[in-house]
């Protein structure tokens, strides 16, 4: 969605990293750049600021073997998330060439939300031959990591295991205090 001179401020945004971008020399052409994240992450948002693109494809891979491959015309292990959305009313005209745009649940597809990806690959659509360059600046990712795995329990014996034991024991003292400090209320009210 067309967000004019707007750039979302508020959300989680998420950690990635962009790749340089690939773009054939011959104009007009169709350019890509990887973007990776360094976990499994639902996107739930993606904005930036357009540079001199008429529309992008986004594609999302949970295979980072996928991620790998620079074959542009192989699907496989990819899914397309968003679909030729368009970002500049004219591609001949500089009007619209650099506004901020930002596409959320309603606009991305295919899972986007419910799957945890590890990269986004997008492809830069460009008809006209006369801008030089043509891409995207700014991007930002919102969405949800998913939850870090748990510590395992420390071997038996060890200081942490052993510490473990003591604060365990502990909070089972202070939980036995906090109970009969209870009871002692409810004598003394009974009998105040």
């Amino acid at each position: 969605k067309n967000m004019g001179g707007w750039v979302p401020s508020s959300g989680t945004q998420v950690p990635h990293t962009v790749l340089e971008q690939v773009c054939p020399t011959k104009r007009p052409c169709i350019a890509t750049q990887d973007v990776t994240f360094p976990q499994p992450t639902k996107v739930s948002r993606i904005a930036f600021r357009n540079h001199y693109t008429a529309s992008i494809t986004i594609r999302a891979t949970q295979d980072r073997e996928a991620l790998r491959r620079k074959d542009t015309d192989n699907l496989e292990g990819w899914v397309t998330i968003l679909k030729r959305a368009r970002l500049m009313d004219d591609p001949h005209s500089e009007d619209t060439s650099q506004y901020w745009h930002s596409f959320g649940p309603d606009d991305l597809t295919g899972g986007s939300g419910e799957d945890a990806f590890v990269g986004l690959r997008i492809f830069f659509y460009q008809p006209s031959p006369t801008w030089s360059r043509c891409g995207v600046e700014g991007i930002r990712i919102w969405g949800v990591p998913p939850p870090p795995e748990a510590a395992p329990p420390p071997d038996a014996g060890s200081p942490a295991a052993v510490q473990l034991g003591k604060n365990k024991a502990f909070a089972a003292q202070v939980e036995a205090l906090a109970a009969s400090c209870l009871e002692l209320r409810r004598a003394n009210a009974a009998f105040g």
